[in-house]
């Protein structure tokens, strides 16, 4: 890092803040001024400790803070009216001041859960070394990309049963990308194999975007964001800020784009969806005074979460009970892959805490609420959940962490680690939908990385000779 780089880095925090609080209201709430403040320093300061530390492995917490700060620190100082979207109903800071405090907490425990192990603790915990030799590696990356490619065409047709292996795939497709992306960066692709590349990734990111949600994107950009800063040790800043603005003008039309997409009667295919998103993004900029604006502000209220954590603390548990840990039922489940047992329960507790807390209208049937992990600590346990559920939570990041980013690891692995890592970054969804699913997701990798590094099988005869 740069000498004017380091100082921009080390002095991000008091940067951060400075510019917040000129650009945000200046009606706001000086508690909650000074709250939001100290989420958006924390948010920071992962990043300041991987800089200082001269760390120049996967910087998974310092982009995690800086997103958990994205979804409940920023908003307080740049969406112009708190409200819940869902039901448009206004909310006053005084109100937003008591789950701003809560939130505060939880990030603070989950940060000392992520940093307070040392090597008395993770001295015992094996990691993942053994990964691909290069041959392996290309074949593999090309292998899992296409395969993730050809699934997302025709994942409708595939039986319930088996959509987990195809989720698992569609995830795999990063990995690809990943593995293909560190050839590329370090000179091994070569002539055809170069432009396919630079078709394949835009590619994905035009089928991702047809389906009409930027989740997906983002998990594809995040792990070629991760390999970039493996090869270079750098960051993609440019890319990531143009991303993040063309982003925001398709989150703001991601409702008139769904209501005719998801239409069934109008079966539209790839190009038709992506044009559509095309045609509704230029007439915005063409015909609506002030369209950008109001596309950030539609992307600063969905990226809001403290308005949910409000909505559920004022209720909880005068109004509500609490969940006294049911919402991880789930987690028992995802451990148990469908095509095993094809009666097993569905996940609806999108559509169960929306309901419980009147976040959605009581015919609605089809929309899934967002649940962020530490609301869910919360609905469950109230303040000593957010409080031991976060330090837990980011202990358990740590191991993984530990676990994914040996610093004598073959290639290979890293780029595994920013899949896995990036999956982890999903902070807007519970507990069971993101690390669920993320047992059974290692142990298909592994398995996966086993046969392929087995080159030769040798069977002794007598294994095909029967004996009485």
């Amino acid at each position: 890092v740069c000498s004017s780089d380091l100082f921009f880095i080390l002095g991000s925090p008091l940067i951060v803040l400075i510019v917040l609080n000129l650009v945000g209201r200046t009606d706001l709430d000086p508690v909650l001024r000074l709250l939001a403040s100290g989420v958006c320093f924390l948010g920071c300061l992962p990043l300041v400790i991987h800089v200082a530390r001269g760390n120049t492995s996967l910087p998974f917490m310092p982009f995690y803070a800086i997103l958990f700060a994205g979804y409940f620190g920023l908003p307080v100082f740049l969406d112009d009216k708190f409200t819940l979207p869902m039901i448009n109903v206004t909310i006053s800071d005084p109100i937003v001041v008591d789950a701003e405090a809560v939130i505060l907490l939880g990030f603070a425990m989950l940060l000392v859960g992520f940093y307070m192990p040392g090597r008395w603790f993770l001295g015992s915990i094996p990691r993942m070394r053994r990964g691909l030799d290069e041959a392996s590696g290309m074949q593999m990356g090309w292998t899992l990309a296409i395969s993730g490619l050809m699934y997302t065409q025709f994942r409708n047709y595939v039986p319930v049963r088996f959509q987990a292996f195809g989720a698992i795939l569609q995830q795999f497709s990063s990995l690809g990308l990943a593995l293909l992306f560190y050839y590329y960066l370090k000179g091994r692709l070569r002539g055809v194999q170069v432009y396919a590349l630079l078709a394949l990734i835009p590619g994905m990111a035009i089928i991702d975007l047809s389906n009409g949600g930027i989740g997906p994107i983002m998990q594809h950009f995040l792990p070629l964001m991760g390999t970039y800063w493996l090869v270079r040790g750098k960051v993609l800043w440019k890319t990531t800020l143009i991303v993040v603005l063309f982003m925001i003008p398709v989150s703001g039309v991601k409702g008139k784009f769904r209501a005719v997409a998801w239409d069934p009667q109008n079966n539209l295919g790839v190009a038709e969806r992506s044009t559509l998103f095309f045609d509704l993004i230029v007439n915005g900029f063409q015909n609506e005074d002030g369209f950008y604006y109001h596309c950030f502000q539609a992307t600063m209220q969905r990226m809001n979460e403290i308005s949910t954590m409000v909505a559920v603390q004022t209720t909880t548990p005068t109004v509500v009970p609490y969940w006294q840990g049911a919402t991880y039922v789930d987690l028992y489940w995802s451990l148990i892959p469908r095509f095993l047992y094809p009666d097993k329960p569905g996940k609806i507790l999108g559509q169960d805490f929306g309901h419980r807390y009147g976040l959605l209208d009581k015919f609605d049937k089809t929309t899934s609420y967002n649940l962020p992990q530490l609301v869910e600590f919360y609905a469950n346990f109230g303040i000593w959940g957010v409080a031991i559920g976060m330090l837990l939570l980011g202990v358990a990041q740590r191991v993984l962490y530990h676990i994914l980013t040996a610093p004598d690891a073959d290639a290979s692995i890293p780029l595994l680690a920013t899949i896995i890592l990036a999956h982890c970054c999903n902070i807007e969804s519970d507990l069971s939908a993101v690390y669920g699913g993320l047992f059974l997701n290692i142990i298909a990798i592994i398995a996966i990385l086993a046969v392929l590094r087995a080159r030769r099988v040798h069977m002794p005869l007598d294994i095909f000779r029967f004996r009485w």
